[in-house]
């Protein structure tokens, strides 16, 4: 009667733990087939958009009315909670807050690669996670016009060369070894004279500002080598040679 009893609990567990599975892979393929029904088959779809002269990226979440989506980047302390509404919600993000400064990750490189992280809550509760594709923002150089030397390899008969350059407003200047900020005129420009040797000069022009990367250019100006010499204008005569030897 025991070996019954126990067989029959057995059979019921087992009988238990099977319909237990099958609802929920019956919950799992009905939320993945309603997902499959939503645009883009369910996954977040990001999107390269202008605003007001800027670049943004619109990051799409769907699903169904009432569920919500947590969004969140720790490395830029981006946290938010969305609410889906019309199968859909919407986040927008611009593209200058995630220029890099000094320090940081993808520095000085002209992309950076934002990937975000997201989770959907239905109205039930059930979490699932979503994969965000990774997406890369241009980073453009700080803005720089340089003036003069008119070209690369400009030959200069001097012992210095005019540097001239035209930078944006707030932008952080340094010519040779000078820092010329201070110096930037209302127009944008600014100028000092550096000092060339005979033979290859390499000058360095570095332009920062915020919400772009560093411009360094280093613009070559020759010198001409010179000769040392010395000339007489009238020969020593043979009385003014004996004296030199005297």
């Amino acid at each position: 009667m025991v070996c019954v009893l126990a067989a029959a609990l057995i059979f019921g567990a087992v009988v238990g733990i099977n319909m237990l599975i099958r609802s929920i892979s019956s919950s799992m393929s009905q939320i993945f087939v309603a997902r499959d029904q939503l645009p883009n088959g369910g996954q977040p779809l990001v999107e390269r958009v202008l605003m007001d002269g800027q670049t943004w990226h619109r990051i799409t979440f769907y699903g169904e009315d009432g569920d919500k989506v947590l969004v969140q980047d720790e490395s830029h302390n981006i946290k938010r909670t969305l609410t889906i509404q019309g199968k859909e919600a919407i986040l927008e993000l611009d593209d200058y807050s995630y220029i890099p400064l000094d320090g940081d990750e993808y520095y000085n490189e002209p992309f950076a690669y934002i990937d975000l992280q997201a989770w959907h809550f239905d109205k039930e509760g059930t979490e699932t996670e979503l994969e965000v594709p990774e997406y890369r923002i241009s980073i453009p150089l700080a803005p720089l016009t340089v003036i003069s030397p008119t070209e690369q390899g400009n030959t200069v008969d001097a012992t210095q060369v005019l540097i001239k350059v035209k930078v944006s407003e707030d932008s952080r200047v340094i010519l040779g070894q000078k820092n010329m900020t201070a110096n930037v005129d209302a127009q944008g420009y600014t100028n000092t004279y550096v000092d060339i040797e005979p033979g290859e000069n390499y000058i360095k022009i570095q332009i920062e500002k915020d919400g772009y990367r560093p411009n360094i250019q280093e613009w070559l100006v020759i010198c001409p080598e010179r000769d040392v010499y010395m000339e007489f204008t009238n020969a020593p005569t043979e009385e003014q040679n004996e004296n030199n030897q005297n």
